[in-house]
């Protein structure tokens, strides 16, 4: 079933993007054999901004409890019964954007077009990190061939980690050797055609794929902080102007994904161990932002597993029309490097620096600078400043985090890896694919792969099992 009306971004027809039967993941019969690359990049883009904020991000901020489901797919969701539309984000990305990004590497590799190579391989390695983070082993070696390989093989999850950090380099070296001449414009709906711009949010791209492995690595937090400085020069985002964000418009059929879920369905809610840290005292000044006041005119969130309509709703922050999807921007690159430096060097006194940029750009950016000056320093300090020994400066980066990533798929990751902020599990949360009723920590390989993919692996679909390599 559709979840949202089609939806037309700048004139490019992004079609029908979720729960639909895309045939096998290799063959997009509606591609040309050559297309411009300007639509292939901007329609790649639009498709992973809209389904990174639609059922990709809905699905992981319900397990996370950002979100509570009160009705349809939403309720079950919360409950962890996924895999009815588990497949959605997976058939979504390889038979749109990464179908279409691959195109555009092999055409612009052959155009010598090496600015819109580096930005389609930038793309193909975010791309990659969610699937992966979603879904564990995923095909990528054998797949985006079309007819000639309709089975590819899943990759192990290691070696698509590697594979990244691959194309995130191959992006880098390719765009500090573009020019104007083979590098696109404002057919880049993202940054314009800035390449310096891209080649920072590689970088940063760099830091989170890293740190995704903290568990499996003990260098993964030296790899992060070596990908966001070169030395003692700072190289990943460094201001929100420069976030890796995609802007929508203010048509019905342009606008973001969160304006469209509360205009067709309004079928969540706040969960209540997010809006509660957001009433901490002093509340958090994003707290009317992130959340519409309930029928008695204060903030109420959701048990998870018992969603409730009369809680507060997604607020208007989100719900704006034109409120860009985020894939990465300056406030997760400082919560990057608070954590990596934490996990380098638990008195690093640059940690709680990281921190307080990494709070105080989050506030900003959601509240359009409108918080004074003294009280936005008050609040940094109260929830910036750091506590107690590593462990618990560890949770107050990722708590902090938490906040600010509301709606983007990262806080699933960051949860799994680091077990903060300490969730329980949802009520009513055992099912089939669940039988522990434990927040889950995948999803399951899709169910038309399962069926049609020879190839695809042979497990029982959990939500469980097998364990990621970087969350053993």
């Amino acid at each position: 079933m559709k979840r949202y009306k089609t939806i037309l971004i700048k004139g490019l027809l992004l079609g029908s993007l979720f729960s639909c039967d895309y045939g096998d993941l290799n063959l997009n019969p509606n591609l040309p054999s050559t297309a411009p690359l300007s639509s292939l990049l901007s329609g790649s883009q639009g498709v992973i901004a809209f389904s990174s904020g639609a059922d990709l991000a809905q699905i992981t901020n319900t397990f996370t409890q950002h979100l509570s489901g009160i009705v349809l797919q939403a309720a079950a969701w919360d409950r962890y019964n996924v895999d009815a539309e588990a497949g959605g984000p997976f058939n979504t990305f390889y038979a749109g954007p990464m179908q279409d990004l691959s195109t555009l590497i092999r055409q612009a590799q052959d155009t010598k077009a090496n600015g819109y190579e580096g930005i389609g391989k930038i793309l193909m390695a975010y791309s990659l990190g969610t699937m992966t983070s979603l879904y564990g082993d995923i095909p990528y070696s054998d797949a985006l061939k079309g007819a000639v390989n309709p089975y590819p093989k899943f990759d192990s999850q290691e070696s698509i980690y590697q594979q990244i950090q691959t194309l995130l380099d191959e992006g880098i070296t390719l765009l500090k050797s573009a020019d104007a001449t083979n590098s696109p414009g404002n057919d880049d709906l993202i940054y314009k055609g800035n390449l310096p711009k891209w080649i920072a949010a590689a970088y940063t791209f760099k830091a989170r794929y890293a740190l995704h492995l903290s568990k499996a690595n003990p260098e993964a937090a030296s790899k992060a902080l070596a990908a966001l400085y070169d030395g003692t020069t700072y190289r990943g985002i460094a201001r929100t102007a420069d976030d890796c964000d995609f802007n929508f418009g203010t048509g019905v059929t342009e606008s973001n994904p969160w304006s469209q879920l509360v205009q067709q369905r309004n079928d969540f809610r706040l969960g209540k161990q997010f809006v509660d840290l957001l009433k901490v005292t002093p509340a958090d000044p994003r707290l009317p932002l992130f959340a519409k006041p309930n029928a008695a005119s204060s903030y109420s969130g959701s048990p998870a597993g018992q969603g409730q309509a009369t809680d507060s709703q997604i607020g208007s922050y989100f719900t704006t029309a034109t409120t860009p999807v985020s894939l990465i921007t300056y406030a997760e690159a400082k919560f990057i490097e608070a954590e990596a430096r934490l996990r380098v060097n638990g008195t690093d006194v640059q940690a709680e620096t990281a921190l307080k940029a990494a709070i105080s750009a989050s506030v900003e950016k959601v509240t359009k600078g409108a918080v004074p000056a003294a009280d936005l320093t008050a609040f940094v300090a109260n929830r910036g400043t750091f506590t107690g020994d590593a462990a618990n400066r560890l949770r107050q980066v990722i708590t902090q985090k938490y906040i600010a990533l509301f709606t983007q798929p990262e806080v699933w990751t960051d949860w799994r890896r680091t077990g903060y902020p300490a969730l329980q599990p949802a009520f009513g949360g055992t099912n089939g694919l669940n039988p522990g009723g434990e927040i889950p920590r995948r999803l399951p390989v899709p169910l038309g792969e399962r069926l049609n993919n020879p190839s695809a692996p042979k497990d029982n679909p959990s939500v469980q099992t097998p364990r990621f390599y970087w969350d053993k």
